[in-house]
């Protein structure tokens, strides 16, 4: 991925053409479905397609895209605004799977293709083969059935190979096997031989009629033709039990699109005590020129993911899997520690009885909602009582704190994440136990906060939250609603009888919110 700083483009111009692109998304989100249909069906057939977005923006198009064309292997976005690009960049990097993309900070009149990175072979070359693989495994059926007429096949079944298989997976009585990708079927008819039922399943027939035509007679062979990653599997036959004790899959697990999803359904048809063998040429033992039909380190650790138990051996160049027990688990894992992006403060949104909300004069000259940071460990309703309470002395609990929204500002290179917490239920009354940092706390009636002067901005943010209007003018923060209702509780008689206005020194209270 690439990204630098435009030459010449000035801070106050990244801020236009950023809120630019921000309003277009917020005001007008997505891409037509007409377009997407159009811009998809032109790149449909196209094996490994590339798009290049010019004045990418929001990343509207190639998130779009990205959904609906799994084999698009590479996006150039290409953007005047770096931020533009940091949001681009955030939006598709979870989506991308084997898609590359890089980032392009300039104008897109003044964009030119990048030239190939020079003394990077090993990268280059594994790129390279990672593209012709993915070509492969979206090849149309007519050019394996042209493949299969013109009389070719794939590398023959060695005697090492079928010593293995009779070691390891010996043919149990009635077995049934299933044969992925059996091509002209030569391990299919050594699995029939060893005891085996076998399903041998190929997507293109011209594949199934050379096998029938060089294996006439065989007993205990079916011949069908499906496609393993898009069509059902075949019915087991009349008086026979489901699954199979043996899946294999030679020579063709590179050319499979969706492998890890195939192999996990696979595992699941298994009998009991059955096992999955994948047969494949590894990288370091291939010609470059066909390291397409191979899979790296990493792509066999992908294939024994999933399984309890996981054997390997190595056979004049080509890997041997063994694999048994589908089902396996999964390890949550980090790619690392993150870079610091985000603070996240909650905001304590605390009313009385008569629907006035607690704001706070704080020492820096401007007026403030109870909140802070939350430590580590702690729940956002805990951070936003441990803050009511030691900020201005009132108490409540967790109970009667709830998360109303979440809000992101996203404008600053620091992004602000703010919970904003309705605080339903209180004891005490105002002091200041921190007179460093608040000079006093007043109840103010929400319709009056917009004469107030200075408002810390994620207050103000979190105040227009709960009482939308009120603060008009703000920018703009994308706000994910948590709570359509806050539960109302009735206030106390002596809360009820009691003045809206703070209580005098040394008299408690206790305060529910109001419906305001």
């Amino acid at each position: 991925m690439t990204h630098s700083r435009v030459p010449g483009l000035a801070p106050n111009q990244e801020d236009l053409f950023g809120t630019a692109a921000g309003d277009c998304a917020r005001y007008r989100p997505g891409v037509p479905k007409a377009a997407v249909r159009l811009l998809a069906d032109a790149l449909r057939d196209r094996p490994d397609p590339v798009l290049l977005d010019l004045g990418t923006g929001t990343r509207q198009v190639p998130l779009a895209l990205q959904h609906v064309v799994p084999a698009l292997a590479h996006i150039e976005a290409v953007d005047i605004s770096r931020r533009m690009l940091d949001r681009a960049r955030d939006a598709l990097t979870p989506v991308l799977g084997r898609c590359t993309l890089t980032l392009v900070p300039t104008a897109a009149d003044a964009y030119r293709p990048p030239a190939p990175l020079p003394g990077r072979t090993d990268q280059a070359s594994r790129t390279a083969r990672q593209t012709g693989a993915r070509a492969l495994r979206h090849v149309r059926k007519k050019t394996w059935q042209e493949h299969y007429d013109a009389g070719l096949g794939f590398r023959p079944l060695s005697d090492a190979e079928q010593a293995l298989l009779a070691e390891h997976v010996p043919a149990p009585e009635s077995g049934r096997a299933l044969d992925v990708g059996s091509g002209t079927g030569e391990l299919a008819v050594v699995l029939a031989r060893m005891g085996y039922h076998v399903d041998a399943v190929d997507f293109t027939e011209g594949a199934l009629v050379r096998a029938r035509a060089e294996h006439p007679g065989v007993q205990g062979v079916r011949w069908l033709c499906l496609d393993i990653e898009h069509d059902v599997l075949p019915s087991p036959p009349e008086g026979s039990e489901g699954g199979y004790d043996l899946v294999t899959m030679r020579l063709s697990a590179a050319f499979i699109q969706s492998r890890s999803r195939v192999l996990r359904a696979l595992g699941a048809q298994l009998r009991e005590g059955g096992a999955l063998v994948v047969i494949t040429p590894v990288v370091e033992h291939t010609p470059q020129e066909r390291r397409h039909i191979a899979l790296d380190k990493d792509e066999l650790s992908q294939v024994t993911d999933g399984f309890e138990e996981a054997s390997r051996f190595d056979v004049e160049g080509l890997a041997v899997l063994v694999l048994r027990g589908p089902g396996g688990s999964f390890t949550a894992v980090e790619k690392g520690w993150p870079a610091p992006q985000a603070v996240m403060g909650a905001a304590a949104v605390v009313t009385n009885a008569a629907g006035h909300v607690l704001l706070g004069r704080s020492t820096r000259g401007m007026w403030e909602l109870p909140g802070g940071r939350i430590e580590a460990g702690e729940s956002v309703q805990a951070a936003a009582v441990r803050e009511l309470e030691e900020e201005t002395g009132l108490t409540a609990s967790e109970e009667n704190a709830h998360i109303i929204a979440v809000l992101h500002d996203d404008r600053l290179d620091m992004r602000r994440i703010s919970p904003v917490v309705r605080v339903t239920c209180w004891e005490g009354e105002p002091g200041l136990p921190e007179p460093e940092k608040f000079s006093r706390w007043e109840w103010h009636p929400p319709h009056t906060l917009a004469t107030l002067g200075r408002i810390f901005m994620p207050s103000a943010q979190a105040l227009n939250a709960v009482w939308p209007g009120t603060l008009p003018g703000l920018p703009p923060v994308h706000s994910y609603p948590c709570a359509t209702a806050i539960p109302y509780m009735k206030p106390d008689e002596e809360t009820m009888s009691a003045s809206p206005h703070p209580p005098g020194p040394g008299r408690s209270t206790t305060g529910c919110a109001g419906t305001a």
